[in-house]
């Protein structure tokens, strides 16, 4: 922020942060690093227990900072549904990505310990400022880390190292820390920070003004929130205006002993007992008193909640959510995970246990599970997983995509691919609890069923599979239907950190007293002649909800905002048009500017310019009536009767190839009544679908998120 000036809050914010659950290297004692391995079936189970704990603490969140990496995206979009605050703003950082491993990356703990010594592993470990040996740039797995999240289309690529001492992760970590954290909490914002073991650990170094010795004993658990509370600091007056700049995070430069890294100069060997963290009990009821703030100068951690190790000089000021014993055994653990092949997972099993012998996955498995209810995708892969070109991909998108291309053959337009210089995709929300029972949804919030969950992922599937979309933004309402479908869709396409935006604007049509209702129920109280006016027309309002659902409906997601309490769906298309013209237009040409600057670039110097063929693409997930309401102003010979008519298949890509001035281009591959989106489906299966739709349509049945 440097001079920037962010005014004080009334109380400072409360900080939250969490290391990603166990992943599939978790599981399997491998040094993981800039990998984007996934989370192990535990490590599902691990977040959402995490989620729970912090539900049951009553945590309202304002803001979100992740890495880039997808253990940790997919662990904040787990505990953000645990806590119901999926509309929460998430940034995903690499500044926030775990310590690089260097050439130590794949490669087994305890092996490695055996192969270089305790001493040198534990050193390269926890030791302040010893970085592994680097990872050559031209090896089979720095190609994989270096991926197109660091090679953003039409722009320089960013920094990707190819090893890390722990103080330069600290470093990039205390940067982000000032830039965005910091300024959160100076705002009152409740902030919370998913990310890795090592990045987590620099940020403890600052909350608990730790020294490089110090920070050696500093071990965090998987999913266990830790939390910490801040107050003003006396020296401080109320009206000061606060400079996020001005936080002096430095601590000083004390070289560390082998003695503090419980490791020794020699290749003597190590016993369990001198790695071990001891099991003394918790701190007493009467804390030590505060040290001065290495935070910010008018900011400081609250209380003290106990020390890390035994030392007393190294205060811990947060609070951990799990029970302490469990967390020490989990520490105890993790750092003998050089002398036993041992995975570590802190909510344990069935009998509590919460060590297990390391397992290895000796093939590539992806696998779906239901987990209280719910499914989701589980993936393993062997560390030579990663040196395979391509992951094969599910069957079913590669038939559609494939029927798709059969169905469009012939149809090309001349000159028409040079004209395209952006991607648009319209999607409305997977399937839904209020779809499954034919009930008018509205503004009400929502869970997908598990046959929304499967179409959101063949979405997903579908996108990756086409050779046009490399995705730049995704835009959703802050409804959870069409947040969870985006979470779903990225994760199949193996894009989990493309930027996810939420807006109140693209929210499903407000059917105000109807809502929550069947069509048929609705018929019974105001007549089906209404009824199938105010669902059909382009003019027509419901009568306005009841101030008792409103009051259901209406919470801080919506905090100043004029809440329509029924909507036509002409308001629809009247509150979709600042979206398109505020937000989604000015992205667009932003993207496109970049991409021309760099192919121009690219073509002066003789360079490869392979991302030409590679424009911007937005995916824009919203309720069924806003979506149609878009689609009026994206089809200009689109009547509204016509788009009111129009079925719209659940989780199905529309898409949309706009040239230059962000005008959609007419296709031939355009189903009518459209003449310029088309389906990025099947054919057959979208008739299908749509046929379906209208059936219950003609039969009085049609429901859900409209």
């Amino acid at each position: 922020m440097g001079a920037a000036t962010t005014a004080r809050a009334v109380s400072p914010g409360q900080l939250v942060i969490l290391r990603h659950g166990q992943s599939e290297w978790n599981l399997a004692n491998l040094f993981t690093g800039w990998m984007d391995v996934d989370l192990s079936e535990k490590g599902i189970v691990e977040a959402r227990e995490a989620g729970k704990l912090l539900n049951n603490e009553g945590v309202s969140f304002d803001v979100v900072y992740t890495s880039s990496l997808r253990r940790a995206i997919r662990t904040a979009c787990l505990v953000l549904s645990s806590v119901d605050q999926c509309w929460v703003p998430m940034h995903k950082l690499a500044a926030l990505n775990e310590q690089h491993s260097g050439a130590l990356t794949g490669f087994n703990k305890r092996a490695l310990a055996e192969a270089e010594g305790v001493q040198t592993v534990m050193r390269w470990r926890r030791g302040f400022d010893c970085p592994p040996p680097p990872l050559p740039r031209n090896s089979t797995l720095s190609q994989r880390i270096d991926d197109l999240r660091y090679n953003p289309i039409g722009e320089a690529p960013l920094p990707v190292p190819v090893t890390e001492s722990f103080a330069a992760c600290r470093e990039r970590v205390d940067a982000e820390w000032r830039r965005s954290m910091l300024p959160s909490l100076l705002r009152g914002e409740n902030v919370l920070v998913v990310a890795h073991g090592n990045t987590l650990r620099a940020l403890v170094m600052t909350l608990d003004n730790l020294t490089p010795s110090q920070i050696s004993s500093v071990d965090l658990p998987t999913a266990a929130p830790l939390v910490y509370d801040f107050e003003w600091a006396e020296t401080a007056a109320p009206e000061l205006a606060i400079s996020a700049g001005e936080a002096d995070i430095s601590s000083p430069e004390v070289p560390i002993s082998a003695d503090e890294l419980a490791i020794s100069a020699t290749e003597a060997p190590i016993s369990a007992d001198e790695l071990a963290i001891s099991a003394a009990p918790p701190p007493s009821a009467t804390p030590p008193a505060l040290r001065p703030s290495a935070v910010h100068p008018a900011l400081r951690p609250s209380a003290v909640h106990g020390t890390w190790g035994d030392s007393e000089a190294t205060r811990r000021h947060g609070r951990f959510l799990v029970a302490y014993e469990r967390v020490r055994q989990a520490q105890r653990a993790m750092r003998e995970q050089v002398l036993r092949d041992i995975a570590v997972a802190t909510y344990g099993d069935e009998q509590g246990n919460i060590e297990g012998p390391a397992l290895v996955a000796k093939d590539s498995v992806d696998k779906v599970v239901e987990i209280d209810g719910s499914t989701y995708r589980v993936r393993a892969r062997p560390p030579s997983y990663f040196a395979l070109e391509s992951e094969r991909l599910d069957q079913q998108a590669r038939d559609e995509f494939t029927a798709l291309e059969k169905s469009i053959a012939g149809s090309s337009v001349k000159g028409h691919k040079k004209q395209v210089k952006c991607v648009l995709i319209l999607l409305r929300p997977g399937h839904t609890i209020d779809n499954d029972a034919n009930l008018l949804s509205g503004w009400s919030d929502v869970e997908l069923t598990n046959r929304g969950r499967e179409e959101a992922r063949l979405c997903g599937r579908l996108l990756r599979t086409s050779p046009l979309i490399r995705l730049t933004r995704v835009y959703t309402s802050v409804l959870k239907r069409t947040i969870k479908t985006a979470w779903l869709l990225l994760d199949e396409m193996q894009a989990q950190w493309v930027p996810v935006q939420h807006t109140w604007r693209l929210n499903g049509r407000q059917y105000g007293a109807l809502a929550g209702a069947t069509p048929e129920q609705a018929s019974a109280r105001h007549g089906a002649s209404d009824v199938r006016g105010w669902l059909d027309g382009y003019d027509a309002r419901p009568p306005p909800w009841p101030s008792v659902d409103e009051m259901a409906v209406r919470d801080r997601r919506y905090s100043g905002l004029d809440v329509p309490s029924s909507e036509s769906l002409r308001d629809c298309r009247e509150r979709v048009r600042p979206f398109l013209r505020d937000e989604l237009q000015p992205a667009m040409r932003a993207a496109m500017a970049r991409h021309a600057a760099f192919s121009a670039a690219a073509t002066a110097t003789g360079g490869d310019d392979a991302d030409a063929a590679e424009v911007p693409s937005f995916v824009v997930c919203t309720g069924e009536s806003s979506m149609r309401a878009l689609l009026l102003e994206l089809e200009e010979t689109l009547t509204s009767e016509a788009a009111s008519e129009l079925e719209l298949p659940y989780a199905t890509p529309l898409v949309f190839q706009l040239d230059a001035e962000l005008r959609p281009l007419r296709t031939p591959w355009a189903a009518a009544p459209l003449s310029r989106g088309w389906w990025m489906a099947d054919p057959s299966r979208v008739q299908a679908a749509q046929q379906e739709l209208r059936a219950q349509q003609d039969a009085g049945r049609h429901g859900g998120s409209r």
